[in-house]
């Protein structure tokens, strides 16, 4: 968030809508929760809060309409992992564009790990990937990595079929 101005503005507007009053520490921590998220992700969020919200949102709703259900997010995540395994096995350096993939990969021993589960395994690492993947905040894995020359990266919806 880079306009406070905007911000402060639309939680008036949002307090208006909603018959909250918007404190100075209201404001405090709704900037503290969303100052992650661009200055159009936030208004976006908040455009749709007023449409489409019959309550005052809490910053987690506000995020939610910014990055999506997590449980479904956490799925298609899951899903795209599997998708470049099949693809690519551990033979390849791997860069995902969502960076929290790449930080769930590594916390769970890393990419080639990863690769040879046995198919057994695959249950359990799915929920333990869906769990991690879950509980990152965005900023987890802080600016996305920084793709070395030759290496495939892949995002979320994208084709890896061939």
């Amino acid at each position: 968030m880079q306009n406070i101005e905007a911000f402060t503005e639309m939680m008036f507007a949002l307090g208006e809508t909603f018959g909250v009053e918007i404190s100075e520490f209201k404001l405090k921590i709704y900037k503290e929760a969303l100052g992650d998220f661009s200055d159009e992700q936030i208004h976006k969020a908040m455009v749709m809060a007023i449409k489409g919200l019959r309550f005052f949102p809490k910053p987690a709703e506000l995020i939610e309409l910014m990055e999506g259900n997590p449980e479904e997010r956490a799925i298609e995540a899951w899903g795209l992992v599997l998708e470049v395994i099949k693809r690519h096995g551990a033979n390849r350096s791997i860069v995902f564009e969502d960076p929290k993939i790449s930080h769930v990969i590594e916390a769970m021993g890393g990419w080639p790990e990863l690769c040879r589960m046995r198919v057994e395994e695959t249950g359990m690492r799915c929920s333990q990937f869906m769990k991690m993947y879950r509980a990152c905040p965005p900023h987890c894995a802080g600016q996305a990595s920084r793709r070395p020359r030759g290496d495939a990266a892949y995002a979320p919806g994208q084709k890896v079929g061939g």
